[in-house]
This record gives C-alpha cells, sequence and structure tokens, in this order.
C-alpha cells in the first residue's frame, strides 16, 4: 500500500510559513526579553552583595581579601547588567588574537577605514568598541561598575593616555620592588608569587573597561558593532616574564630586551579576558597562517589551546580567521596554501564551523586603493559573506546562545567566587581561634614561670630572714621600743631590699613578656601575602608596667610589745630586801636572775614566734600583691595579642564580629546563582496560549449553561 504524499496549496504554504515566521520572530524576542530580566536581576542581587560586603569590609588596605572578593562581585554584576545593555545594541563582533597577528589590521580592513593602532605591540586592558552610533567626534568611556561617560575623542584619548601612564608607572615600581625583594627567594615558585602578590599590591587596573569610537557608516556597521579585544598573549617591552629571570644576584636593566625564551604575558587576568570574551555575540579568532606553513601545528594548537582556556573554552560563536596567508603565498605559491588550508581545517574542525583563509594587510590595501582583484584575492570578500550568513541572518539564534552562555558562566564565577571566600573566610576564623589559643597558652606558660620565679625569690626571702631572727631575737628583747621598728625593718625583715628584689623580678618579668610578644606579633598577624610585608598595625605595641603596690609591704611593731614581767625581777630584789634583811640583799639578786633568765628565755620564745608571723604577713603581702601584677601583665599582654588578632584579621577580612553575616551573604549568592528557571520555548508561545484560551472559552459556555 502506497503512501501518498499532497503538496500543501500555495497559499496555504506560504500562510505556514509566515505563522512560522512570526512565531520564530515572537519566540527570539521573548527570550531576549527573558534573558534581559533575568540578568538584571542576578546582578541586582550579586551588586547588592558586594556593596554589603563592601561596608562590612570597612578598610582601604589593597590586600583585603573582602575589598578584592567585592569587587569581584561588582565587575560580574556590572557584566551581568552590560550583557543585558548589550541586547539593546548592534550585534557585537569580536575580534580576538594572541598577539601581533595582524588583529587591528584586519578590523581596519573590515571597517573600510584606519581606526584601530597598527604596528603597535598590544598593550591595551580595556576593550575598544568602533561604532556607528555615535555622534561624530564623541566617544564614550565605560568603567568596571557601569557607570558611562561621553565626552570629545580627543579627551577621551587623553584619558586613556592618562591611564597608560599610571599603568607604566605602576609597573616600574612593581618591578624595582621585585628587583629588591627577589634576591631573597632560590625558587622560581617564590619568586613568581612575590610578582603576584606585589602586582596586587601595587599594580594600577584602570577602571575603565570600555571606550566606544566613533567611525563612518558602512555596510557591516550597518548591522555589527567591531570590537578590538586585550590581546590574549602580550609582551611587554624590556621585560622578561619576572618568574623566569635567574637568580643569580644580578638583575638587567629596565631597559634591556627581553631574553629569547622569554614567556608572553597577559596585562589583564584571564578571569578579566574571559569577562571580555563573554559579551561577545560573534568572535573572529585570529590564527596564524605561518606556523602551519613553517610545520609548526603542534605550536599552533598548544598556543590555541592555552588562550581558549583563558577565555573559558567556548567556540561555538567564533569563526577561526587564518591571517597572513599572502607570506604563505609568497614563499610556497597556491599550492602552500592549499596545504596549509586542509591542514588547518583537520586540525581545527573539532574547534571551528568555519576556517577562512585571510590576508588582513592585503584587504587593508585593496580597500584603500579600490584594488577589487586584490581585495579577492585577500579572502576579505568570504569572511564578510560567511559574517553575513553567520552573524547577521542566523543573528538572533546566535546572540540568544552567546548571551545564554555568558550569563551561565558569569553565574558559575559568582557561584565559585561566592563558595572560595566562604570557605576562605570559614578557614580563617578556625585559624582566628586556633591563634587565640595558641596565645593563651603562651600567656599561662609565662605566668606560670613568674610565678615560679617569685616563689623562689620569696623562699630564699624566708630562708635569710628566719636566720636572722633566730641570730639577732635576743638583742631585739633588749632593744627599747623607739628604735626597735628601724632595727625590724631594715636589720630583721630588710623590707628594702625585699621590695628591690621584687622590683629586679619586674622588669625581668616584663622583658620576658615583651620578647615573647615581639615573638608571638607575627603568629598572631593575619597576612594576605606570603613574601610581601604586611601593613603596619595601628596599636600601641609597647608593654605595660605591672601595677604591684610595694609599697604596702610593711612591718609593724604593734603586736611586738613586751610583758610587763620583765619588770618582775626588779620586785623581787626590792621585796627580799624588805622580808629577809641582809640575807634577802644576797638572795633578791640571785632570785631574781634566775626568774630574769627564765622569762627571757620565754619571751625570746615568743618574739621569734611573732616575728615568724610578721614574716608570713610580709611574704603574704608580697606574693599577693605581685600575683595580681603577674595577672595584670599576662592580661594586658593577652589583650594586645588579641588585638593584634582582631585589627589584622579585620584588614585582611572583616571584623570578627561580621563574620557570620558575609557568610550568610555568600551562601545567599551561592543560591542566586545556582537558582534557574527554565527560557520560553516555541509551545509556551502557541500551544499552551491556545489551551488557555481554549480552557477560558469553556468555562465561558459552562456558565452560559449553568444561567
Amino acid at each position: 500500500m502506497s503512501t501518498m504524499h499532497r503538496e500543501l496549496p500555495p497559499h496555504i504554504a506560504q500562510r505556514a510559513q509566515r505563522v512560522f515566521r512570526l512565531a520564530r520572530s515572537r519566540l527570539a524576542k521573548e527570550r531576549l526579553l527573558y534573558l534581559q530580566r533575568e540578568s538584571v536581576q542576578a546582578a541586582d542581587h550579586v551588586r547588592r552583595v558586594a556593596q554589603d560586603l563592601h561596608s562590612l569590609a570597612d578598610t582601604n588596605y589593597a590586600g583585603s581579601r573582602s575589598a578584592q572578593t567585592a569587587k569581584e562581585l561588582e565587575a560580574l554584576a556590572g557584566s551581568l547588567s552590560q550583557l543585558s545593555t548589550d541586547l539593546e545594541r548592534p550585534f557585537l563582533l569580536f575580534v580576538v588574537g594572541m598577539g601581533k597577528f595582524g588583529k587591528s589590521t584586519l578590523i581596519n580592513a573590515l571597517l573600510g577605514q584606519r581606526v584601530a593602532a597598527m604596528d603597535a605591540l598590544p598593550k591595551t586592558w580595556k576593550i575598544d568598541v568602533f561604532t556607528s552610533t555615535l555622534p561624530e567626534d564623541i566617544a564614550e568611556i565605560r568603567t568596571y561598575d557601569g557607570r558611562v561617560e561621553r565626552m570629545p575623542v580627543p579627551d577621551a584619548m587623553n584619558l586613556i593616555a592618562d591611564e597608560e601612564r599610571r599603568r607604566e608607572a605602576s609597573e616600574e615600581k612593581v618591578w624595582e620592588l621585585f628587583q629588591e625583594q627577589a634576591r631573597e627567594l632560590s625558587s622560581v615558585t617564590e619568586r613568581e608569587l612575590l610578582r603576584q602578590e606585589l602586582e596586587l599590591l601595587h599594580l594600577y587596573r584602570s577602571p575603565i573597561v570600555e571606550v566606544k569610537w566613533p567611525v563612518r557608516a558602512g555596510a557591516i556597521t550597518s548591522y555589527f558593532d567591531v570590537v578590538d579585544t586585550p590581546g590574549l598573549w602580550q609582551e611587554r617591552p624590556g621585560r622578561e616574564r619576572l618568574a623566569d629571570r635567574p637568580n643569580n644576584g644580578s638583575t638587567p636593566s629596565p631597559g634591556a630586551g627581553a631574553s629569547a625564551d622569554s614567556q608572553p604575558f597577559s596585562l589583564v587576568s584571564s578571569e578579566d579576558l574571559r569577562s571580555y570574551y563573554l559579551q561577545a555575540d560573534g568572535v573572529l579568532w585570529m590564527l596564524d597562517a605561518t606556523k602551519l606553513a613553517a610545520g609548526k601545528p603542534q605550536e599552533l594548537m598548544s598556543d590555541l589551546n592555552a588562550a581558549l582556556s583563558r577565555v573559558g573554552g567556548v567556540t561555538q560563536n567564533a569563526v577561526a580567521v587564518l591571517n597572513r596567508i599572502d607570506l604563505v603565498r609568497r614563499n610556497g605559491g597556491d599550492e602552500a596554501v592549499m596545504r596549509v588550508i586542509d591542514q588547518a581545517r583537520r586540525l581545527l574542525a573539532d574547534t571551528f564551523q568555519h576556517i577562512v583563509p585571510v590576508s588582513a594587510r592585503e584587504a587593508l590595501e585593496a580597500r584603500e586603493a579600490g584594488d577589487e582583484q586584490q581585495l579577492e584575492r585577500s579572502g576579505l570578500p568570504e569572511l564578510l559573506a560567511i559574517i553575513d550568513q553567520r552573524f547577521r541572518i542566523s543573528g538572533a539564534d546566535v546572540r540568544w546562545w552567546s548571551k545564554s552562555e555568558g550569563r551561565r558562566q558569569y553565574l558559575q564565577e559568582v557561584r565559585a567566587v561566592s563558595i572560595r571566600y566562604r570557605q576562605e573566610l570559614s578557614d580563617a576564623e578556625r585559624v582566628l581561634q586556633e591563634k587565640d589559643a595558641a596565645a593563651k597558652r603562651h600567656m599561662q606558660s609565662l605566668e606560670k614561670r613568674a610565678h615560679q620565679s617569685l616563689s623562689e625569690v620569696l623562699s630564699e626571702y624566708k630562708v635569710a630572714v628566719r636566720s636572722r631572727i633566730q641570730l639577732k631575737a635576743t638583742y631585739v628583747l633588749k632593744m627599747d621600743e623607739s628604735s626597735r621598728h628601724e632595727y625590724l625593718e631594715e636589720k630583721i625583715f630588710q623590707v628594702h631590699d625585699l621590695k628591690t628584689g621584687l622590683e629586679k623580678l619586674q622588669i625581668a618579668l616584663q622583658k620576658e613578656y615583651g620578647e615573647a610578644f615581639a615573638r608571638l606579633v607575627p603568629q598572631q598577624q593575619f597576612t594576605a601575602f606570603r613574601y610581601v610585608a604586611p601593613p603596619p598595625l595601628l596599636l600601641s605595641l609597647a608593654g605595660a608596667s605591672p601595677n604591684e603596690d610595694l609599697s604596702s609591704i610593711y612591718v609593724t611593731t604593734e603586736d611586738l610589745e613586751l610583758p610587763s614581767d620583765l619588770a618582775i625581777t626588779g620586785v623581787i630584789s626590792v621585796l627580799g630586801a624588805s622580808i629577809l634583811g641582809p640575807v634577802g640583799l644576797v638572795l633578791g639578786p640571785l632570785l631574781s636572775g634566775t626568774v630574769q633568765d627564765y622569762f627571757a628565755s620565754r619571751h625570746e620564745r615568743k618574739l621569734q614566734q611573732r616575728l615568724e608571723r610578721q614574716l608570713e604577713v610580709i611574704v603574704t603581702s608580697a606574693r599577693e600583691a605581685f600575683q595580681e601584677a603577674i595577672g595584670e601583665l599576662s592580661r594586658d599582654y593577652e589583650g594586645r595579642l588579641r588585638d593584634v588578632r582582631e585589627h589584622s584579621f579585620a584588614q585582611v577580612h572583616v571584623p570578627t564580629s561580621k563574620v557570620s553575616a558575609v557568610l550568610d551573604n555568600m551562601s545567599e549568592l551561592r543560591g542566586v546563582a545556582e537558582q534557574t528557571t527554565p527560557a520560553p520555548v516555541m509551545k509556551d508561545l502557541l500551544l499552551v496560549p491556545w489551551l488557555r484560551q481554549q480552557q477560558s472559552r469553556r468555562r465561558t459556555d459552562n456558565k452560559e449553561v449553568i444561567a
């Protein structure tokens, strides 16, 4: 049984095609509106968290991790906002290259006018947008936080030149500091880390991320803004990459040329390059055809893969431009050109959908001279045709994909930043607790040694005083009251010497505490860097003096008064003489001497006991006063170490009282980055509204039947 195919009548087919085009157009519009709405909402949320983090940090220290994180989030919020704004601009066609591969020459050839600087080392940190949407002689500056300002082109050029000079001056400063400090480091890894730390602290980063320049309207500018990007690899004049410099105690002068094997570098980080790249609607990716002609396909692929890794590996919206094909033709003829093209297509088939051989130099010269034959030979017409088909006719789909991918990757970066800093802050909080416990252990150990030293001093003192009490008690009994107190203080208890000994101990303890404090400060201080010295602490680090009152150590003789029974001997002599007469005169003194010896021995023992008690009073008084001083000294230094920890922690992160708020913000931000809502699809635009319309009609019909 055969299947019969019937074609739709022409008028129905035309109507169906019209409906389909309208549906696709509406779908594209709804998708872009969805993308704008979602991007703006995400940007607002990320920006609010960044502002909260800035306010919680409240520090101007360049090494502040919280401030750096806030700035990263602000830049990502700006990128999300710009992504939304870009949807209202002409299609953004980025020209990307890995060095001096004719990028600016191709831009000029595309535009048909010399607007991008050629024959100069690429050193820009921003993107330059060439657009016909601006008034003549008016440029537009955009900063990373979304601020936009228009100004005359000469003013914009002067501003960019000033930014370049500030950048170059900061590079010189980094270079000089590196030369000075790198001598102490032996390994390449250490020196590379030092370079990164110095750049983070001292390298000037312009807030300008985009400059729009006015150009004459033309065929390509009717649909596209052409964008010149920072070079993926750039050679710094007169500089080797710092990590590759030999550490032999000598360093070339700043004007010395780079070594032959020096590595290229970039003026912008991988994160910045990716952020720029993700703004692109379409990309022309410049490759060097001469590397394939010279038999260096591995070098080309290695460079390409390294560059792609820096921008997120996205090539679905990219066209490969195999530049310098004229040099290949000059050296090997058309056969060499065909071999290079075939090899490029084999190597790059999985990476790029289109690979176009071009001579940007020939194209520019041909357009300026009006030479159609040379223009055709340059490959520019083929490239323009692919740009038209790929990015204009299919522009809505390409833009939807590229912007959706850009938003996805921006949110991935937001998520990565929030996870990274939350973990970093949690780890720092744990380290803070460990440092606190270590400081307490050190202070307790110092306090224990201080108590041991005090006990040794007081023990020696007690032994010496007891010895003097044994030797001098009899002599004290014979002294009158007026001189006894002074004698006890100066000769028996020697309170002045005790005070002197305690003062010496005080000085020794202050020195020991001060030395321990000086050793502990670097261990207790938080820093964002390993090799660069942290900023000075705005704290008084001088040690406090113990507050003990040594004048409270005193000697009293109030309880050392001799009883009146020492006078009984005189009474006995008088009574003996009056009762016994002459015999009493002889026996009285003998009897009184015996009684006197008895009472003297008794009072000597009592005096020694009382002096022992007084010794304990003196020692207890000294111990209590000095122990209080030791405790005060320990508390003072422990408080100072706590100030060091918390102040340096706040410099690097946020005040400790605000850590929980930041952790909550990072968790909230991660949730925002992971939250997704489905994009509109065709059935949402056609089927779902139709079903809702049918349901509404049925409800209306049912109501009418019931009525």
